[in-house]
């Protein structure tokens, strides 16, 4: 099982509002699931999340644990976690004039730092 599995995989486990979410996308049999999985799935849910809860709403979602639980798993440095989690998360993320870029400054430092990288400095 490829790491980026054991992540999707971990990740599901953890935040169970994505476990049937996840099943889905095992069953395809695509090796790439776990970018469309992140990318689809999870980081919607994560904006959203932290949206309304900046608009005083009440969130099932612990955004700040999903922030935390991304950073964990960046910050050990393998290549394909890495990958889908630039690729399908922060290169997601809503630009400066977005709605909802103030999210950039909750991201935890391995999370920014990897930002900083993959939107080269802007």
């Amino acid at each position: 099982m490829e790491t980026s599995e054991l992540f999707a995989r971990e990740l599901a486990n953890t935040f169970a509002s994505f476990r049937d979410q996840l099943e889905g996308y095992l069953d395809d049999g695509n090796d790439g699931f776990a970018y469309v999985f992140l990318a689809v799935e999870v980081t919607p849910e994560l904006l959203a999340a932290y949206n309304a809860s900046e608009a005083g709403e009440f969130v099932e979602l612990d955004w700040r644990a999903l922030l935390a639980f991304l950073d964990g798993w960046f910050i050990r440095g393998d290549p394909d976690v890495d990958n889908v989690i630039k690729a399908s998360f922060l290169l997601q993320l809503p630009g400066p004039e977005q709605q909802g870029s103030e999210i950039v400054e909750e991201l935890p430092e391995g999370l920014r730092l990897g930002l900083e990288s993959v939107r080269g400095g802007r």
